[in-house]
């Protein structure tokens, strides 16, 4: 084997090693950008609301961390976001069911949003409480999740637009 054949192979053992390990550092099996991306691929409104769904509770985690560490940081962009992304994953499900026939009320939609949103919340302070026991710190230390929360600022930015 020669030199360069070796150091090609090693290249692209090391690439695979790296985003294998990014791509484990997630619980969730699709980031919320594919999530978007899959939605208008797709023309499937309910990913949209999954993805605004995640975003808003991770933009409560992130939040409540900065608040909770440094209590003068102002978190308002997390706490408005939160919201509007919330109230984006309720209305999109109240028109993809009503496209769908579904017969769900706007009380039944709710209770569903409040269900995923607990399981989210376990997911994310999962990820989280992982990140800060191998890395000192919450977010920083993982690209994919600082990516999730990129991915989720633009999303909050669009539902801000919207409302």
């Amino acid at each position: 084997m020669t030199k360069f054949t070796a150091v090609t192979m090693y290249v692209f053992l090391l690439s695979l090693t790296l985003s294998t390990s990014l791509q484990a550092d997630s619980p969730f099996g699709v980031s919320v950008s594919d999530l978007v991306s899959r939605a208008e691929t797709r023309n499937d409104q309910g990913l949209t609301a999954r993805a605004s769904m995640r975003c808003a509770v991770l933009f409560a985690k992130v939040g409540g961390i900065i608040a909770r560490d440094s209590p003068t940081t102002d978190t308002s962009e997390y706490d408005v976001g939160m919201k509007n992304l919330f109230v984006i994953a309720h209305l999109v499900d109240q028109m993809v069911a009503k496209k769908r026939g579904s017969s769900k009320t706007e009380a039944e939609i709710t209770e569903s949003l409040t269900r995923e949103m607990e399981l989210l919340d376990k997911k994310y302070l999962e990820w989280l409480e992982t990140n800060f026991i191998n890395h000192g710190e919450y977010f920083g230390s993982s690209p994919e999740l600082r990516g999730e929360i990129s991915a989720c600022r633009q999303l909050a930015n669009t539902a801000s637009e919207m409302l």
